[in-house]
C-alpha cells in the first residue's frame, strides 16, 4: 500500500466543500449587486465598482482554495508533488491574512477580525501540515 497524508487528503476535501460553498455564495452577492445596481440610480459608481471589485476578489480566492483542495486531495499520496501543495497552503494563508487586514483597514480593528483570521488560517494550515509529511515521505 502507497503510504500518503490523510491529513492533506481530508483538508482538501474540506477546502474543496467550503469553497463550493463560498463561490455559490459570492456569486450571489455578485448578482444581488448587479441587481440593486440596476435598479438604484441614487448608489455612486464608486460604490458599485468597489463592491463587485471586492466580490470578484473574494471569487478569485475561492476559486484558488478550490484548486488547492483538489491538488490536495489528487496529490495526498504523491510525495513528488507536496512542493505544489505547499505552495497553495502558503498562497491561502497569505490570502486569508489579506482579507483580515483589508477587513481592519476598512472596519477598523474588533474582536472579530481575531476570530475571522484564526479560523481562516486553521484549515490551510493543516493543509500545510499534511503536505509537509508528504514531503517527509519523500525522503
Amino acid at each position: 500500500m502507497e503510504k500518503g497524508s490523510a491529513l492533506l487528503k481530508l483538508t482538501g476535501v474540506l477546502m474543496i466543500i467550503a469553497s463550493v460553498i463560498v463561490i455559490i455564495f459570492y456569486v450571489l452577492l455578485l448578482l444581488g449587486v448587479g441587481f440593486v445596481a440596476a435598479l438604484s440610480q441614487g448608489i455612486g459608481d464608486e460604490l458599485k465598482i468597489g463592491a463587485t471589485l471586492v466580490l470578484v476578489i473574494a471569487l478569485v480566492a475561492a476559486a484558488i482554495q478550490f484548486i488547492a483542495g483538489v491538488i490536495g486531495v489528487k496529490y495526498h499520496n504523491k510525495p513528488d508533488k507536496a512542493g505544489t501543495c505547499i505552495a497553495f497552503a502558503l498562497v491561502i494563508m497569505l490570502v486569508a491574512g489579506g482579507n483580515c487586514i483589508f477587513g481592519i483597514i476598512s472596519t477598523g480593528f474588533d474582536f472579530t477580525h481575531v476570530v475571522t483570521i484564526s479560523l481562516g488560517m486553521v484549515i490551510p494550515l493543516l493543509y500545510l501540515l499534511g503536505a509537509l509529511k508528504l514531503k517527509r515521505l519523500n525522503k
